[in-house]
């Protein structure tokens, strides 16, 4: 997981892309993709008019499959990366971190990934992001960074029902437990 700041990505776009067309593009998250039923309307409400699912791109005048899709990415710019194109570079890149979920996709014009950023600790594949790194993460005298199994001692506690019970075919009041 790392994290980069516009400038930077827009750098390493124009470095690693000059003068090639490509397309902008942030992911829609798996959750709220399957939990929003009208998604593509709230897309084109937003002002954005293409849509790239499962790979394919679509204009969002298209009919857009939504019940078969497993992925789907809104393309918030097509441009030509170039010094001349930095200012409409950088704002595209700040629409799509406002409008995703911090990442950012760079993909050529038939829409295959060329690069992927973030603008926050998040996985490219799954986007989960962890909490933000504090101290206390990694202290084991906190339960915000103690092992959850162990609850930072160090030591699983627990009762081994076969030293309690001494003989099991027994039940409690006719001796199954000594003491």
């Amino acid at each position: 997981l790392s994290i980069q700041t516009i400038a930077e990505i827009v750098n390493e776009v124009l470095t690693n892309f000059g003068q090639q067309r490509i397309l902008i593009a942030v992911p829609i998250s798996k959750k709220r993709l399957s939990r929003e039923a009208n998604v593509i309307d709230k897309i084109r409400s937003s002002g954005f008019v293409r849509v790239i699912a499962d790979g394919a791109i679509y204009e969002l005048d298209d009919e857009v499959p939504i019940k078969k899709i497993h992925s789907l990415d809104i393309i918030i710019d097509r441009l030509v990366a170039k010094v001349d194109n930095r200012q409409r570079l950088v704002d595209s890149i700040e629409i799509g971190e406002e409008s995703g979920s911090g990442q950012i996709k760079i993909l050529d014009v038939s829409g295959k990934l060329l690069a992927n950023y973030s603008t926050i600790y998040a996985c490219p594949d799954c986007s989960y992001s962890p909490p933000p790194l504090t101290p206390k993460l990694f202290s084991f005298n906190n339960p915000v960074g103690a092992c959850k199994k162990c609850n930072g001692l160090g030591k699983v506690q627990f009762f081994d029902p076969d030293k309690i019970v001494g003989v099991p075919e027994l039940s409690l009041s006719s001796g199954a437990i000594d003491g």
